[in-house]
């Protein structure tokens, strides 16, 4: 179930980004967590990368992250 509290932050993704709403709960968890995002979906994975959150596509050995200025810029330096 979704919290009452997340509604609002789920219907602003869902509207922000132009997202599906399955993607839009992925994407709020994401961004709610501070979490990487691993998805083969390209629209998921380009409204993903606009929230600065880093996106993992391990089949194809791939991640993506923002240049310097991204949330997830001084986690991804300790690394």
């Amino acid at each position: 179930p979704v919290a009452e509290a997340d509604v609002m932050g789920l219907a602003r993704i869902r509207s922000r980004y132009r997202v599906r709403m399955p993607d839009a709960v992925a994407l709020h968890l994401a961004i709610a967590t501070t979490s990487e995002l691993a998805t083969f979906d390209d629209a998921l994975a380009g409204a993903a990368r606009l929230a600065g959150v880093v996106v993992v596509n391990r089949r194809l050995g791939l991640r993506v992250d923002l240049g310097a200025g991204s949330r997830d810029d001084r986690r991804n330096r300790r690394r």
